[in-house]
């Protein structure tokens, strides 16, 4: 997951998370890379929140969670191993 993607996803999420007040997992446990420009997408959180709507990533690999610790924006997010 990288800048080619970003937006795909936070689109993608987006989608998912219709109807209002739906609980997205979003399953991680297959990404072998993240970098940065997609944790600059963490605003799409945000943009659920007005509906009622929650995102939750599960199954975050080891260099996924490293990354959130590293740019603390896994603070900002709801973790579920």
């Amino acid at each position: 997951m990288d800048a080619s993607n970003a937006e795909r996803l936070r689109l993608a999420i987006l989608n998912a998370a219709k109807p209002s007040g739906t609980k997205l997992e979003v399953d991680l446990a297959g990404v072998t890379f993240m970098d940065s420009s997609v944790l600059g997408r963490s605003r799409t959180r945000r943009e659920l929140e007005p509906s009622g709507s929650n995102l939750v990533l599960c199954n975050l690999p080891r260099q996924v969670l490293r990354l959130l610790a590293i740019t603390d924006i896994g603070a900002d997010l709801e973790v579920i191993q």
